[in-house]
């Protein structure tokens, strides 16, 4: 089943919520290595992407907290 499908990236992005997890469950875990975790903050940006949406899930799976900037 898909959980991702950005018609708009080139080359298109899809991915299924399996691959989906795998991906911020990597970022997480990389995120970890660096030691970032719980209660520790970081500032995401990035457009609104499937990247975004891994970055975003893996900094909360880590236990960060994601503060989001706006314009």
């Amino acid at each position: 089943m898909v959980a991702v499908n950005d018609l708009h990236a080139k080359p298109k992005v899809v991915l299924t919520y399996t691959q989906l997890n795998q991906k911020v469950q990597c970022f997480a875990a990389s995120l970890q290595a660096f030691l970032m975790g719980p209660g520790d903050k970081s500032a995401l940006i990035a457009d609104n992407s499937p990247r975004w949406l891994i970055a975003d899930q893996g900094i909360m799976m880590a236990g960060a907290v994601d503060a989001m900037l706006t314009t």
